[in-house]
């Protein structure tokens, strides 16, 4: 696995999906009577959190590690709730994309039993063009950019013509790779898809054991030319490199409520651990 110079200070940018989570709490006492469904009574004010990119965005910032987003973001107000958001938790948003309306994913919360009853996505299309990758290029070429993190929720921020475009800046590109843009990921640094992804992205299904996952591991790695760390459930995660290092670390399975956002904590420590 290639080195490359980092300090505590480094400077990470990282291009995403921007999302605002919005959460809405109440209880249910009984059954909707227009329709066979609950009702709910909303008891509090409602709850905003970043989501998507800019939740690994905050991650990374709340490990003490200095970062920058760059996404796409309406002039509406969940944009406004995003941008305070960002500035509360010290995230450098450059707001240099623009967007018809945020994407926001509304989840309806039963309070009593901490039970997610709905989720409501407020998704309008983005498309990323030539103008908006130029942009973006002459937003990094402008700063002193030690890593670029790539979070792709494949809502239209992370494109194969976005990847190619940064790679001739000869900083290292980390990506939470989707299936949706398998062709976008080889010969960057690494990426990080969990175990689903990956089979997605290699078109091939297989049992989720270590020598499978070193086996096709191996074979994507020196196909792309890229380090591969993949996450594999309750079975922890597997890091194979570009020089053959194949290295399983194992966790202890615990009962998880929410797994919303696991992938993104994990690539914030990851980029963290690479700073020291």
């Amino acid at each position: 696995m290639t080195s490359y110079q980092s300090n505590t200070q480094a400077n990470v940018m990282i291009i995403g999906d921007i999302i605002l989570d919005k959460y809405t709490y109440g209880v249910v006492k009984q059954l909707n009577s227009e329709a066979p469904v609950p009702r709910i009574t909303v008891t509090e004010d409602e709850e905003y959190r970043l989501g998507g990119g800019s939740n690994m965005t905050a991650n990374f910032a709340s490990l003490n590690g200095k970062a920058e987003l760059i996404g796409a973001i309406g002039n509406d107000q969940d944009g406004q709730r995003c941008r305070q958001i960002c500035e509360e938790k010290n995230i450098v948003l450059h707001d240099i994309i623009p967007h018809n309306n945020t994407i926001t994913k509304q989840r309806i919360i039963e309070k009593t039993y901490n039970q997610q009853l709905l989720r409501v996505d407020y998704v309008s299309p983005f498309s990323l063009t030539d103008a908006h990758i130029q942009t973006i290029v002459q937003q990094i070429q402008a700063g002193n950019y030690q890593y670029i993190i790539l979070c792709d929720y494949t809502l239209g921020m992370i494109t194969p013509d976005l990847v190619n475009a940064l790679r001739p800046l000869n900083i290292p590109i980390l990506a939470d790779a989707k299936p949706k843009n398998k062709d976008a990921w080889h010969d960057l640094y690494l990426i990080k898809p969990n175990f689903e992804e990956f089979c997605g992205i290699i078109g091939q299904s297989f049992e989720n054991t270590d020598e499978n996952v070193e086996k096709y591991g191996k074979e994507y790695v020196a196909k792309h030319n890229v380090n591969l760390c993949l996450t594999r459930d309750e079975k922890g995660a597997t890091l194979i490199t570009t020089d053959g290092k194949c290295i399983h670390h194992t966790t202890e399975a615990k009962q998880v409520v929410d797994v919303n956002g696991a992938g993104d904590s994990f690539l914030g420590a990851l980029v963290h651990s690479l700073c020291q």
